[in-house]
């Protein structure tokens, strides 16, 4: 797509404006230069009702600019009583708007979110984070599939 084309549904004019890569897997070249980063959990974390760090799941974003991070976590709730299991995005010391959710009727799930951030700084982390909502139960943010992957896209 070329930033000269019509926009792909013209009911909705900001759609169709994204990238689109082609089906074959293989990246157009000026992607190639992309800053990417990429982190997967090294240990599980039961959890609590106090936001922990999800070990392993971190990286430094070594450039000012903005960021496209997705994240997902595999939640599981082993005993019942937990409520919901919360994962969250940490920037820089500051928790992100925008939460994975797992509510504990769904026993395992991974579960993703996407937040786009910017960084004034350089070198910030980002990290996840997760929790429950009630101090009973038991819930866990598995090592399984627990991964975050951030693209400067700006």
């Amino acid at each position: 797509m070329k930033p000269t084309d019509p926009p792909v549904n013209s009911a909705h004019p900001e759609r169709g404006k994204g990238l689109v890569l082609p089906l074959s897997g293989k990246l157009p070249a000026g992607i190639l230069g992309l800053d990417s980063y990429i982190a997967a959990a090294t240990g599980s974390l039961t959890l609590t009702t106090s936001a922990a760090d999800v070990t392993g799941v971190t990286v430094t974003l070594i450039k000012i600019g903005t960021y496209l991070i997705t994240a997902v976590f595999d939640m599981e709730h082993s005993v019942a009583g937990a409520g919901v299991a919360i994962g969250e995005l940490v920037l820089g010391g500051t928790t992100q708007v925008g939460q994975a959710l797992a509510h504990e009727g769904a026993v395992r799930v991974t579960v993703p979110q996407v937040w786009l951030v910017t960084t004034t700084a350089l070198n910030t982390i980002a990290k996840l984070q997760a929790k429950k909502s009630i101090n009973a139960g038991t819930a866990t943010a598995n090592v399984t599939h627990t991964k975050i992957v951030a693209l400067l896209v700006g």
